[in-house]
């Protein structure tokens, strides 16, 4: 077993082993094409009661609307976490169709 430091310049999302792995293996198959890596926030999308898993109790907006959103924009989807893209003009189409100023979610593009 071997153990390794994390940056602590590192988002939070990327100093998880886990996510750190996927991304790894992510971008090792899909050699230099840009990703993205979400980090969902659950609150975000349960901040209304009577309409839980909804942003801001919103029925269309959901964790799934979001990643068939990426999907409908041809990103390659890895465990709902890491999405690669064919080129970063595609990730910058995809951003500028959705609400970038959400709680529910962040992301961290890898170029």
């Amino acid at each position: 077993m071997f153990s390794c430091l994390v940056p602590s310049t590192l988002s939070l999302v990327l100093q998880n082993r886990e996510t750190a792995t996927l991304v790894l293996h992510a971008l090792k198959k899909n050699k230099d094409k840009p990703a993205i890596v979400l980090e969902w926030n659950d609150a975000g999308f349960n901040d209304v009661p009577i309409t839980p898993d909804c942003r801001n109790g919103i029925p269309s907006q959901t964790k799934m609307a979001l990643i068939v959103n990426l999907m409908i924009n041809n990103a390659i989807n890895y465990n709902d976490i890491v999405f690669v893209f064919s080129k970063g003009a595609a990730i910058g189409a995809w951003a500028s169709q959705i609400l970038l100023s959400s709680s529910s979610f962040s992301f961290i593009c890898l170029l």
